[in-house]
């Protein structure tokens, strides 16, 4: 009898519901999910060909870059259709506006630059691959071009942050004060104290792609590689967690 309880409850612990399984379903149905474990695997990756490397052992190195390269460039395809929900934003952002007239513009000035990102990120992977014809001197060119529009979109967003920030602690004061230090909802406060973490994890990440941005605008940039690999993971990290968060 022991034997057969003890069957039937690793029976049910498999077969019945797991909310784990369900959520990583979830996060790997959507395109942010799939993008933020192949940013994971492209920059490690990228830091571990350079330490190989530097160890010299290039065969080893060798194989790891040859799973990064895919990663990073499947990560291209899938912005291929990235103007299509940009366009949705814009028309959301101009239906329903934001909180503060600073954020509308900051947001507008972005969709902007995200719009003249994602054409020339598209042309410079189709030359590199020899798909369409540009020659390598212009090719590099709309590569920087890309990238310096990428890099006003994350200055903008240090803009953005310190804005959200501003009316977040407006709106702790008024909720303080409609209510009182003791008599607060703790609902209220706990949902307050989530926009927080969320404004300060997307700092991190923002923080993380500003010198990735600044390395990829510039012709010789003094940035070294493997500093590069370490902002992508964090970055990459930190969006897999809130994106994981997310699907709760």
């Amino acid at each position: 009898m022991a034997k057969s309880a003890l069957l039937e409850l690793i029976r049910a612990s498999v077969a019945g519901p797991n909310p784990n399984l369900d959520r990583l379903v979830k996060l790997f149905s959507t395109f942010r999910g799939n993008d933020k474990v192949l940013m994971l695997i492209q920059y490690t990756c990228k830091i571990l060909t350079i330490y190989f490397n530097h160890r010299k052992r290039p065969v080893l190195a060798s194989r790891i870059a040859n799973l990064g390269g895919p990663a990073a460039d499947f990560r291209v395809l899938l912005r291929f259709s990235g103007l299509i929900p940009m366009l949705q934003w814009i028309l959301a952002v101009e239906r329903d506006p934001p909180a503060s007239r600073t954020l509308l513009w900051v947001e507008r000035l972005q969709n902007l630059s995200m719009v003249l990102y994602y054409p020339l990120e598209h042309v410079y992977w189709l030359a590199a691959h020899q798909i369409i014809p540009v020659s390598t001197a212009k090719n590099n060119k709309i590569s920087l071009w890309s990238c310096r529009f990428w890099a006003a979109y994350v200055i903008l967003q240090f803009v953005h942050s310190y804005e959200e920030y501003r009316l977040w602690h407006v709106k702790r004061i008024g909720l303080l004060k409609k209510s009182g230090e003791d008599s607060v909802d703790p609902k209220e406060m706990e949902a307050l104290m989530a926009e927080k973490r969320s404004i300060k994890m997307w700092n991190i990440v923002n923080t993380a792609y500003f010198p990735m941005t600044v390395h990829w605008s510039l012709e010789k940039s003094p940035i070294p590689e493997w500093f590069i690999g370490v902002c992508g993971v964090v970055a990459g990290m930190y969006q897999l967690q809130l994106t994981w968060e997310s699907t709760a």
